[in-house]
């Protein structure tokens, strides 16, 4: 592509730097062992022509134990050699993550990418620990209010999973106020966290509750989950204020200020994208009004947007309601009022496919980004915990739980490939997860469908039962990297 590139626009500005990912054995992105002399020759090739500076060699470690670590140094050593045997020179050399750099010292190289130990969680908990003294830098904390329901209290915080927040297990987790009262978490809701005060607490308590940090840290919630740190803090949500003056990242029930999710930057990376069919979504919105059915906006209308949502509905007599106070405050900056429902019907939410059997009008998408074949017995992702039973191919769609899909999808959940389901093999990683192709062709670019609103398309309700995660869940915690988008003049939802 990058020769076709630059033999059609008849110059180049100076070589383009690029690093080599090698698959060493992770059984993932990279090019296979067979298949280096085929990349090194061209590499070399394209280096003396002027197109490119090969600046570095990679490869990533699947962790599955020690002895499968070391059997990838060992590649990425007879990688290291053949390269230079090609006239290949990269000043960088790099394997090792943050646990790998840890527990291989000979694994270091010339870099090594550091991570989550930047932000004092540990890489290798909840299995064992790293040894480091790591100090977490995130604190997460919203507010408890008291609602009365058939004379009866319940208490809520302003945060569910439509922030990003997953289910736990009831009763795992205590959390702390800042009068120092405890409140076990009996669940994770859509929009709150039920929770329940082990103390006598004023009727009309409205306190700030530590929900990540103090008495439940990402490990704490990660173990109540099934899952680990990394995706714990990687899913909150892009609409929770951050505060970056040594103080707590406050829910924006403390907040006031509206925060609008950032526009993604040009780029040729195939990231995936949420396409919207306005039309749709207009025609529901007019039969919500003519039903005299209240609109819920909570969660900047739940990820499709409120500015998009408030325009399609311009000149519709809606009633609207929030779940939560605070989400008050973004209505605002469009002059809209609406009254606070916190147990607001799901008819409320039937106009973005949340209710019942219905569709989204919406599609998530995302593309093959590579394919390879693997042979029969070889693990793949993280843990190996799945291994080809005989020679397939698989493809890697970049989309992972830090943008949409949980790991608790893992082995479970289907995506459609050019319009054929392939089932997701592997560990879900956090920017990218693996389907088994089988022995389909395929290519580099072809379209992968998540969900969406056709009868062949797997549904909210479909990854709802794969995953554990309420569908509201699932549409409002969609990552900040997934870029949201009103379908084009005749194009296809």
């Amino acid at each position: 592509m990058l020769a076709d590139w630059i033999e059609r626009e008849g110059r180049v500005d100076g070589p383009v730097r690029v690093h080599i990912k090698l698959d060493t054995g992770l059984g993932r992105n990279g090019v296979r062992e067979p298949d280096w002399p085929a990349m090194f020759t061209l590499a070399s090739d394209y280096e003396a022509r002027g197109y490119l500076e090969v600046r570095g060699l990679m490869s990533h470690f699947s962790g599955t134990s020690d002895a499968d670590d070391a059997e990838q140094i060992a590649a990425f050593d007879r990688a290291a050699a053949l390269a230079e045997g090609f006239g290949l020179q990269p000043s960088l050399r790099h394997l090792a993550a943050t646990a790998g750099a840890l527990k291989f010292p000979e694994a270091r190289y010339d870099a090594t990418r550091l991570g989550i130990a930047l932000y004092g969680l540990d890489p290798i908990a909840p299995d064992a620990r790293c040894g480091l003294e790591l100090r977490p830098a995130l604190t997460l904390t919203a507010h408890v209010r008291r609602y009365d329901v058939d004379d009866m209290p319940r208490w809520l915080l302003d945060v569910g999973q439509v922030d990003g927040l997953l289910p736990v297990a009831e009763g795992e987790l205590l959390l702390q106020d800042e009068a120092g009262d405890r409140w076990r978490l009996e669940r994770v809701d859509a929009c709150h966290c039920v929770v329940t005060p082990l103390g006598d607490v004023e009727r009309s308590a409205h306190r700030r509750v530590t929900v990540i940090g103090g008495t439940a840290s990402a490990d704490d919630w990660a173990a109540a989950s099934g899952t680990i740190n990394y995706e714990v803090t990687t899913r909150l949500s892009g609409r929770i204020a951050r505060d970056y003056q040594g103080g707590a990242a406050e829910h924006p029930s403390h907040s006031g200020r509206r925060l609008r999710t950032p526009e993604r930057p040009a780029s040729a990376s195939p990231l995936p994208e949420f396409v919207i069919d306005d039309a749709e979504l207009a025609d529901r919105l007019r039969q919500l009004a003519e039903a005299g059915t209240a609109l819920d906006l909570t969660a900047d209308a739940y990820g499709f947007g409120l500015e998009r949502v408030l325009g399609l509905a311009a000149g519709l007599r809606l009633k609207y309601l929030v779940r939560r106070p605070h989400d008050l405050a973004a209505l605002r900056d469009f002059g809209v009022s609406a009254t606070v429902e916190p147990f607001a019907p799901a008819a409320t939410r039937a106009a973005y496919g949340l209710a019942d059997d219905s569709r989204a009008p919406a599609v998530l998408r995302s593309e093959l980004a590579q394919i390879k074949r693997v042979h029969a017995g070889q693990g793949v992702s993280y843990g190996y915990e799945w291994h080809a039973s005989e020679t397939t191919t698989i493809g890697l769609v970049p989309v992972g739980y830090a943008d949409a899909i949980p790991r608790s999808a893992a082995h479970r959940a289907e995506l459609l490939v050019r319009e054929t389901p392939a089932p997701l093999v592997g560990r879900v990683a956090m920017d990218q997860v693996v389907v088994n192709l089988g022995d389909r062709d395929g290519a580099p670019g072809e379209p992968v469908r998540l969900w969406g609103p056709r009868p062949s398309d797997f549904s909210l309700q479909d990854w709802a039962g794969w995953t554990g995660l309420c569908v509201e869940g699932l549409v409002a915690g969609l990552g900040t990297r997934v870029q949201r988008r009103s379908a084009r003049d005749n194009e296809a939802v």
